[in-house]
């Protein structure tokens, strides 16, 4: 399984079992995470592992799951930095799809001091992750989504590559599954809403941000798949107005790949 594939097999894993994962693996890994492409490049960030085999972690939450190991995220608290966040966290958890490998977001964990102090910028996402018991992928049938004209709008006739993009996006994970993205195409770029008014306390108004950067880590993955190349951009022009029931994010330019 490839990381495209991953797209449409991954689910949510909530049981683990505790052992140990391969010394090879974990360095495959390490390397995987050197080697990520974030959505805004000057904003710092950096990952930490914790080895919970033991169950001696200072990882906390009242939602927490038990897992052999979590990977905590720390940013720069710069514009945009939610969504790159879960741009980066997005590209992690099909990896770990594609090894075979559960995974989960944990959302409201909390990391205790101890841990806080190695981070290099502010804590800011985590998942959860291990060997399951379970089977760690599933049907994409089984995926509960809005159905597309809930959330996608096409302005012209996409080609079939825009659709097969258009679905990546659709399959992404959103907390409590809202999906907030509003998409509205054209036969060769992808313009990005957010839902407005989602949500009303401020911890789950950023959740929709990392979201956003899940959705977008779909798309270009996607988009690799199909040879096609993305410019990721803010247009000043639809910046500028007012929508009564989105907020404009940003917009997507595909071209072929000619090799």
């Amino acid at each position: 399984m490839n990381l495209y594939e991953a797209i449409f097999a991954r689910k949510s894993v909530r049981k683990y079992q505790m052992n140990p994962l391969r010394e090879e693996f974990m360095q495959r890994l390490h390397f995987f995470l050197d080697h990520l492409q974030p959505l805004h490049p000057e904003i710092g960030v950096d990952f930490l592992i914790v080895d919970n085999t033991q169950k001696k972690t200072g990882v906390k939450g009242k939602f927490r799951i038990s897992a052999p190991y979590y990977l905590l995220l720390s940013s720069e608290l710069k514009k945009g930095y939610l969504e790159n966040a879960g741009y980066l966290m997005q590209q992690i958890t099909l990896y770990l799809t594609a090894k075979g490998i559960g995974n989960c977001y944990q959302g409201c964990l909390k990391p205790d001091l101890a841990l806080r102090s190695k981070m290099k910028f502010d804590y800011c996402l985590a998942i959860a992750f291990g060997e399951s018991p379970e089977n760690v992928t599933r049907e994409s049938t089984k995926a509960k989504r809005l159905e597309e004209k809930q959330v996608v709008v096409y302005k012209e006739e996409a080609p079939e590559n825009i659709c097969k993009i258009v679905k990546a996006a659709r399959w992404s994970p959103s907390a409590y599954n809202e999906q907030p993205w509003r998409l509205v195409v054209y036969q060769n770029r992808i313009h990005v809403f957010c839902k407005k008014g989602f949500f009303k306390e401020q911890i789950l108004s950023d959740m929709k941000r990392i979201d956003i950067g899940c959705m977008l880590a779909n798309v270009t993955q996607a988009a690799e798949e199909l040879w096609l190349s993305t410019t990721i951009v803010k247009m000043e022009n639809i910046e500028e107005k007012k929508f009564k029931n989105n907020e404009y994010i940003l917009s997507i330019f595909f071209q072929h790949n000619n090799y």
